[in-house]
């Protein structure tokens, strides 16, 4: 007779909803039957074969570097960047292919000091259906408790279209936390004695801390395209 430890452990495995990577996308397979495909590098990616339907399509900037800083002050936070959003797309599986270029996320600032440099645009574009979409990046943090990156905008998409989130300004201690991306995601955080933390898919970067002699802002987290089919 089959162990029954081994014969769950089996069934475990079978019953697992199945998630793969390729290259630089990922794909993973919702329990509803739905299939989530993430593209962190620029490329043409063709609907598959079948599919008639595209239930989600997100188009992220990148995001704000954070501010350096020289000890006077902590870095300001960069910004989250902005994300295009549209539902419910007919397309032709096979056929209906989607041109895109991923915007990277700005440096963070030096410890001279120097200010966080802005993301930059992710699009999307296709000819049939037509879609143009916009991603834009956020905007890098100031050094030693300036102005915090303002969060990227976004357009083209047939939903709301939301903005990402500003960073926060640095005062005393950790770096100023970056801003989310417009999904509500990716910010960086900032730590004491320690440059600012990175964001991640278009979150903004946290500023440099004032703790210790001089720490440089982190990175803004590069952008990405989420499809839902």
């Amino acid at each position: 007779m089959l162990n029954s430890t081994l014969w769950l452990s089996v069934a475990a495995c079978l019953t697992a909803a199945p998630a793969f990577g390729f290259g630089s996308s990922f794909w993973a397979k919702g329990a509803s039957g739905t299939t989530t495909v993430t593209i962190t590098t620029s490329q043409t990616w063709t609907v598959p074969g079948g599919v008639s339907l595209i239930k989600t399509l997100k188009v992220i900037g990148g995001g704000g570097g954070g501010g350096g800083s020289d000890g006077a002050s902590a870095g300001s936070g960069g910004g989250g960047a902005g994300m295009a959003y549209s539902t419910n797309i007919s397309v032709t599986g096979g056929t209906s292919a989607f041109v895109i270029t991923i915007g990277p996320g700005g440096a963070g600032g030096g410890t001279s000091p120097s200010s966080g440099n802005a993301g930059t645009l992710t699009s999307l574009t296709c000819v049939s259906p037509s879609l143009t979409l916009h991603g834009n990046g956020g905007a890098g943090g100031a050094m030693d408790g300036g102005s915090p990156g303002i969060g990227g905008t976004a357009t083209g998409g047939n939903a709301s279209n939301p903005s990402g989130s500003t960073g926060i300004t640095g005062t005393t201690g950790p770096g100023g936390n970056g801003g989310n991306n417009g999904n509500g995601t990716g910010a960086g955080i900032g730590v004491n004695d320690a440059a600012g933390g990175g964001g991640s898919q278009g979150g903004g970067a946290a500023g440099g801390s004032d703790q210790g002699p001089s720490w440089p802002g982190g990175a803004g987290g590069n952008g990405a395209v989420i499809i839902t089919y």
